[in-house]
């Protein structure tokens, strides 16, 4: 009963987030995705963030990692494909390419997140933190693309760039 409570606190307030400031009805879903596909990127992403939020604020009976990684899987695979529909030919396999390299990327960090408890009840929620952490980063690194493709400003959060430079140090820069 609990969980159920906290579920509809959180679509309640999912909802009162999307309601237009000078007091129309609340948008639907749909009608949301359609106006962030037009809309500004990093608004979008901010959107993401206060979800995100959300969840970390949520009970962890409910709610958890495996939920804010989600959130950021299901984002990154909506500017996946946004991105792929406006991007020239040439350049759409470059992405591809380093896509497909980052995706090789995160599942050996997040198998690797969970062998540090060799199998114990921590590691779903330690491969769920990982997987949250590189999959939020990624979406911001093609939230940049798109937005360079779109001619919009962006901006990467300073804690996000850092850990998105921390990911890709070479020997050269550790040594």
């Amino acid at each position: 009963k609990q969980e159920k409570e906290q579920q509809e606190q959180i679509q309640t307030q999912s909802t009162e987030n999307t309601e237009i400031e000078d007091g129309e009805d609340a948008k639907t879903d749909t009608e949301t995705e359609e106006t962030d596909e037009a809309g500004d990127i990093q608004k979008e992403l901010a959107k993401i963030e206060e979800q995100s939020i959300g969840y970390e604020n949520a009970d962890w009976s409910s709610m958890g990692q495996a939920d804010m990684y989600q959130l950021w899987d299901d984002e990154l695979n909506s500017l996946w494909s946004r991105l792929s529909d406006e991007l020239d030919a040439e350049t759409k396999a470059k992405v591809l390419e380093e896509q497909r390299a980052w995706i090789k990327q995160k599942e050996a960090r997040v198998k690797g997140a969970g062998m540090e408890v060799n199998g114990g009840s921590l590691q779903p929620q330690l491969e769920n933190t990982v997987a949250e952490e590189i999959t939020r980063a990624r979406a911001y690194i093609l939230a940049g693309y798109l937005a360079d493709v779109r001619k919009e400003s962006f901006s990467i959060p300073l804690e996000i760039q850092k850990s998105i430079d921390a990911d890709n140090l070479s020997l050269d820069d550790v040594f």
